[in-house]
């Protein structure tokens, strides 16, 4: 009876790290599938492109200024991506999807993206992003003389002071 006990004992850790082993690699081959790695860059860059385009639109500084501060945003945004980059998320993503879905999940996923619709999914969903991106930069341009409005009144108002 000590035997079996001893032998369940030793054999329940090996289960859990098979089970997580198993987890694991569907997660990777989920992210693998939904071009994750792919999904970052184009995330990076389009946010690069949007808030260079928001500067150019909405600084009112001499041209030599708007230059430095797009050199500036440039290199900003290329030390976040690179110190961001797939390789350096994909420990902290595949612990995300093993934290918050079941493995009978993440099958689930996997199934779906590899059915027609799933593919589609996939496949047009950077379509969406930059549809979303263009509607959300569209909206947040509409905001612009708000946001100065507000901003001229809350420096003049601290500048009396």
């Amino acid at each position: 009876m000590r035997t079996i006990a001893m032998l369940v004992l030793v054999l329940i850790p090996t289960f859990v790290v098979a089970d997580e082993a198993s987890k694991t690699a569907k997660v990777e081959q989920l992210m693998q599938l939904s071009n994750a790695e792919q999904a970052i860059k184009v995330v990076f860059e389009q946010m690069k492109s949007a808030q260079i385009a928001q500067l150019r639109k909405n600084v009112d500084v001499p041209t030599q200024d708007t230059s430095a501060a797009e050199e500036i945003q440039t290199r900003i945004m290329d030390l976040i991506a690179s110190n961001m980059s797939f390789e350096k998320l994909k420990p902290t993503m595949i612990k995300a999807y093993m934290d918050v879905f079941t493995e009978d999940e993440i099958d689930g996923i996997l199934g779906f993206y590899q059915s027609p619709a799933g593919r589609a999914m996939l496949q047009k969903s950077p379509q969406v992003m930059i549809r979303m991106m263009g509607a959300t930069q569209e909206q947040s341009g509409d905001l612009a003389a708000e946001i100065k409005r507000i901003t001229d009144e809350v420096r003049a108002k601290y500048q009396k002071k």
